[in-house]
């Protein structure tokens, strides 16, 4: 369960809990704001947690795609000296690819390197396509390979719903502090109810 479904449980049992105390005829007013102070004072750091983690979660999850589709990968029985000349050789294919001018020349390249086996070039040149927005050269690798087309589906979509605005404001609104009550208003408004017949 993500940090959304959390949250969303978390507002549902919280608000449920609400409308009861609220159409409870047995309670007083100070009562029903008291307990429902109650819920929100319990509830609402957990909503707060939960945001957190969502931000989280999804920064986390962009930043794993990002890895692995444009990042280095090392062979288990790699040795810190292999790793050292991996990385060497990677930042040097990305100073190559940050020369390339246009998503047609990057094309280009980008069959060079696979006709030439150059793994390194490659990501470089799509790490570089992915920066500047190249959706066209980042394609046409996804064509020729099913497991960079699967995470670049799954990174493309986290982005576009980053950028969303109707999605940033729902889930602001999933996100957002259960409200001050009716309740809770007019008993700081209003002295206690003297009816001994409710509950206080």
């Amino acid at each position: 369960m993500n940090a959304l479904e959390k949250v969303s449980n978390l507002r549902h049992k919280a608000e449920e809990k609400i409308r009861a105390i609220q159409a409870d005829k047995d309670l007083t007013a100070d009562a029903k704001a008291r307990r429902i102070a109650e819920i929100r004072g319990k509830t609402n750091p957990e909503v707060a947690k939960q945001r957190t983690a969502h931000g989280a979660e999804a920064a986390e999850r962009r930043a794993s795609l990002q890895r692995r589709l444009f990042g280095l990968s090392f062979k288990l029985a790699a040795t810190e000296s292999d790793k050292e000349l991996a990385r060497m050789s990677y930042r040097d294919a990305l100073a190559k690819s940050d020369g390339i001018a246009s998503p047609d020349d990057a094309l280009k390249a980008l069959e060079r390197a696979g006709r030439t086996g150059d793994a390194m070039m490659t990501r470089a040149i799509l790490c570089v396509a992915h920066e500047r927005g190249w959706n066209s050269v980042l394609e046409s690798h996804a064509h020729t390979n099913e497991s960079f087309s699967e995470g670049l589906q799954e990174l493309q979509g986290l982005e576009r719903r980053a950028a969303n605005r109707q999605i940033q404001f729902s889930e602001s609104m999933a996100f957002s502090n259960i409200r001050e009550t009716t309740e809770e208003i007019q008993a700081r408004m209003v002295p206690a109810s003297a009816d001994s017949s409710k509950v206080a």
